[in-house]
């Protein structure tokens, strides 16, 4: 809220829509499976939690491509919206699941897209170091570094799902979720302090 009364930029209200729209998600299972509903009802709900992905691919795509000064990667990031929802709609109706170290299937959308946001904020984080001077006022530098803390753990976890292991080291997956989320806050403690001089994130 700190945030909200210093900078009107569009970043905190993207975000803020961002962790609504997760919100929801995780909601409407959580109401699904505990008012009883039968199995196509619940496969609706499962479809649209689903797509939630597509969101949060998107959401970290124009993070990224905000929070850098490289003109290459900006470029990157666009081409990477924009191609989002087509390739996820291939990945669905034409490739489908898919069978890793003898798993049962998981979809591969969230795996590619984890492993891509993982390349991307690498070498946010990498040009940022390499070209900027105290790079750890910047909330752009904090933004990126959550982007990686979340996506890359949780893309190895996603590769295991589903297998004996995973059901032990699940609650692994919450460790880089809430590591990411302490750093996004950092990141806008960042906003409102060193405003005026971080690398603006519009």
């Amino acid at each position: 809220m700190k945030v909200l009364t210093k900078n009107t930029s569009k970043l905190f209200w993207c975000f803020c829509a961002f962790l609504a729209i997760g919100f929801l998600a995780d909601l409407g299972v959580l109401v699904a499976k505990n008012i009883g509903l039968d199995d196509s009802e619940m496969q609706a709900v499962g479809d649209i939690y689903t797509k939630y992905p597509i969101i949060e691919a998107m959401f970290f795509f124009w993070l990224i491509g905000q929070s850098t000064n490289s003109q290459k990667l900006k470029l990157y990031t666009k081409w990477a919206i924009f191609l989002t929802l087509p390739l996820w709609l291939i990945l669905e109706n034409f490739l489908g699941p898919i069978v890793f170290l003898g798993a049962e299937s998981f979809n591969i959308f969230p795996a590619l897209y984890r492993i891509v946001c993982t390349f991307m904020s690498a070498y946010a984080v990498l040009h940022l170091a390499e070209n900027e001077f105290q790079i750890r006022n910047m909330s752009g530098f904090w933004f990126v570094t959550a982007i990686l803390v979340y996506c890359l753990p949780t893309f190895i976890i996603l590769l295991i799902s589903n297998t004996p292991i995973a059901e032990q080291l699940w609650f692994m997956h919450n460790v880089p979720n809430i590591a990411a989320y302490i750093i996004f806050s950092i990141g806008f403690h960042k906003v409102m302090k060193y405003e005026s001089i971080t690398n603006k994130v519009t």
